[in-house]
């Protein structure tokens, strides 16, 4: 039965990637009137502003515009829909396919949840590394002015060293007149 419900996925273009869902397949699909179901969604309270007339291009290979639902509107519409009105080896069909909308739609945006819910935890954490690697580094770059300061009044001993020593020696060589 689940590889029938992705088949029937795969049929009526239903993925979790799209905001926006097409519904006349799922009715060429099922033989549920199409044209009955646009007219009471366009009237239905809460529906019709889930509904949009959307083009398609890489979907349908045209750029006709085609009654679509949001996520939200697609599975109310779909779980609304009378079983009953299903004909034939298609209801039971049907009924599984509602079944498997719902988990298919539900289990993937709980995952998504969860997985952006871990994504925002590695950033805290990265980010709280990198402010530590920052402020190490800071401190690191310190450490490095800090020795090259040293090095410098190193050489200026060095350098005072060497003008101290030619005072002296140029005191020796010429001795101080009497």
């Amino acid at each position: 039965m689940k590889t029938e419900i992705i088949e029937y996925l795969e049929r009526t273009k239903v993925d979790n990637q799209s905001e926006m869902i097409p519904i006349e397949l799922v009715c060429q699909v099922f033989g549920i009137s199409f044209k009955h179901h646009v007219e009471s969604i366009k009237v239905h309270p809460s529906l019709n502003n889930e509904a949009k007339l959307v083009s398609n291009k890489s979907l349908f290979g045209d750029d006709r515009k085609r009654f679509h639902l949001t996520k939200k509107g697609f599975t109310i519409w779909l779980l609304s829909i009378d079983y009953k009105l299903i004909k034939g080896d298609n209801r039971e069909r049907f009924v599984h396919y509602q079944y498997g909308i719902l988990d298919y739609l539900y289990d993937t945006s709980e995952a998504r949840a969860q997985i952006l819910k871990r994504k925002a935890e590695l950033k805290t954490k990265a980010d709280a590394i990198a402010s530590k690697l920052l402020e190490e580094n800071a401190e690191y770059q310190e450490l490095v002015d800090l020795r090259a300061a040293i090095a410098r009044t190193g050489n200026e001993i060095n350098q005072l060293d060497g003008i101290y020593y030619n005072q002296q020696l140029e005191l020796f060589s010429h001795p101080a007149e009497e």
